[in-house]
């Protein structure tokens, strides 16, 4: 059996951007897109003529972009935040895909948004797409790496999920206190060499192949994976995010990154297999 993709559609240009995203991934793995489509109301004749009314504009967003493609489609009546994670773990999928509506403080801080909800409630990794993402197979995909479970899991899926022919790329950041001098810095040389060689051999550990270009920077895992963002094609990261913030923290890296990448995030959580 196929694996199973859940897909989050509300006709927002978001979400048409993640069912592109999906379509044209899914194509490589044969896998079976799951459309679903959130709509508030209860167990009364109007919410039964609002499920109808979903269900027709769940059809009409999405027939331009999946053409002949037989996806299954399916409106529920609840939260989307809660849904998704729910139809995720009933179906057994392997993938959520979402959009991404946009950036900025007052979006950043707003701990009820769809993506955060999936990223912490998902036992499955979950893709969250920028509204105006337009791109094909991702040709290259960065990962940003810390020797940690999630990001073992971000690694392995990354290597799954890649074309044969993307550039792949494991980003191992060094976490310096930004007042540090020069001096202060060179005094940590060994430190910091024992910690890039623990990196690497996480790194190792998981791609013995070689198949993954490892890349340590001391420029922190923030800036560094959201400037290399802007040229990737995916960021791939693990649920609990880089660092010691846990998977629930609201502002770890991985939930900062939702925010402010450049291209399609992929969060994967360490249950992932």
């Amino acid at each position: 059996m196929a694996d199973r993709w859940v897909v989050g559609i509300d006709g927002s240009f978001a979400s048409r951007a993640a069912c592109t995203w999906a379509v044209r991934q899914s194509e490589r793995f044969g896998a079976h897109l799951i459309l679903v489509s959130a709509y508030s109301g209860g167990a009364t004749n109007g919410a039964t003529n609002s499920a109808a009314s979903a269900m027709r504009e769940l059809d009409a967003s999405v027939a331009d972009l999946i053409g002949e493609l037989d996806a299954e489609r399916c409106v529920l009546a609840g939260s989307a935040a809660k849904l998704l994670p729910r139809v995720v773990g009933a179906t057994g999928a392997r993938l959520l895909v979402i959009g991404r509506h946009g950036t900025g403080r007052v979006w950043h801080q707003t701990a009820g948004s769809v993506s955060r909800a999936c990223v912490r409630h998902t036992h499955a990794p979950t893709v969250v797409v920028p509204s105006d993402w337009d791109a094909a197979a991702p040709a290259r995909i960065i990962i940003g790496y810390d020797a940690g479970r999630d990001a073992d899991a971000a690694l392995r899926w990354a290597i799954e999920f890649a074309p044969a022919d993307a550039s792949v790329t494991a980003v191992a950041a060094l976490e310096l206190s930004p007042w540090l001098s020069k001096p202060a810095v060179d005094q940590l040389g060994e430190e910091l060499r024992r910690e890039e060689v623990r990196l690497l051999a996480g790194i190792d550990a998981v791609d013995p192949s070689g198949l993954v270009t490892r890349q340590v920077v001391t420029t922190g895992a923030r800036p560094t994976l959201a400037d290399a963002s802007r040229t990737a094609d995916l960021l791939v990261v693990g649920a609990r995010g880089i660092g010691p913030a846990p998977r629930t923290l609201i502002g770890s890296t991985s939930t900062w990154l939702l925010d402010v990448a450049g291209c399609p995030v992929a969060v994967v959580p360490s249950e992932w297999a």
